[in-house]
């Protein structure tokens, strides 16, 4: 006896009339990007400000390496990890921006970018340059490390900068490279 099947967005339909759902999740939809799916690279992005406020900008690129879709939902968590100097402890947690923060599915070999800002201080006296910046993904547990751009150091005048509350901040996940 042959029995002839066919999928219709994403669910079976048997010749004999019986409909089954398919193992896979609904047509369209993707499933949270895994450790070991993606891969972070951070690049210098420039200075942006005015005599008020400065900032480092870096724009970190996550490109899906797997072989299927993946999403990525909610803020990206940055911390960012260096030596420890007088001014400075050893590492610095950046918020996420205010704003939406949704969702971005990355088909295979797509990527997407967010800018980190960090508030500079023009004549400040400390330099501090992270080595590298952990990329934490929003309520997966999974965690990438990208180098911090060689040379970007980050001027302050006191410890509770970088990285300690806004206006430092991590820029919303957006679609294309």
């Amino acid at each position: 006896m042959r029995v002839l099947a066919m999928v219709v967005a994403g669910i079976a339909v048997v010749a004999s009339g019986s409909i089954a759902h398919a193992a896979t999740a609904e047509a369209g939809t993707a499933s949270p990007c895994a450790e070991g799916a993606l891969a972070v690279v951070g690049e210098d992005a420039g200075m942006t400000g005015d005599e008020d406020a400065w900032f480092e900008e870096v724009r970190l690129t996550l490109t899906n390496t797997a072989s299927a879709a993946c999403r990525v939902e909610g803020p990206l968590g940055v911390r960012l990890t260096g030596p420890r100097s007088q001014a400075f402890t050893a590492a610095f947690d950046v918020p996420a921006g205010a704003g939406p923060h949704g969702e971005v599915v990355l088909g295979a070999g797509d990527s997407a970018h967010a800018t980190v800002r960090v508030q500079v201080l023009p004549g400040a006296e400390d330099v501090w340059e992270p080595d590298w910046m952990r990329v934490r993904l929003a309520g997966t547990g999974v965690s990438l490390v990208a180098a911090w751009p060689e040379g970007l150091a980050i001027t302050q005048l006191t410890a509770p900068l970088p990285g300690t509350g806004l206006p430092n901040s991590v820029g919303p996940l957006t679609a294309g490279a």
